[in-house]
């Protein structure tokens, strides 16, 4: 399921998918979750960019929000 927000007032039909945030361990390397994300996830996910220290992955859906949380953490 997608959670929307409609983040403009003035035009109430535009609805934008709210981004849920999973931080993963270290452990895993970008690799196998590009791997993962690409072969799971029903909706877009986007990764952290390799420039920062920070490992995360935003999904559009929930459910694959909570699979990866459980898989990764």
């Amino acid at each position: 399921m997608i959670t929307y927000t409609y983040p403009w007032p003035e035009h109430p039909t535009f609805k934008v998918p709210k981004l849920h945030r999973v931080k993963y361990s270290p452990k895993y390397n970008w690799g196998e979750v590009q791997y993962w994300c690409k072969e799971n996830c029903r909706a877009p996910s986007y990764t952290s960019p390799g420039w920062t220290n920070d490992k995360f992955v935003d999904f559009e859906d929930d459910e694959d929000a909570t699979i990866f949380a459980l898989k990764f953490r």
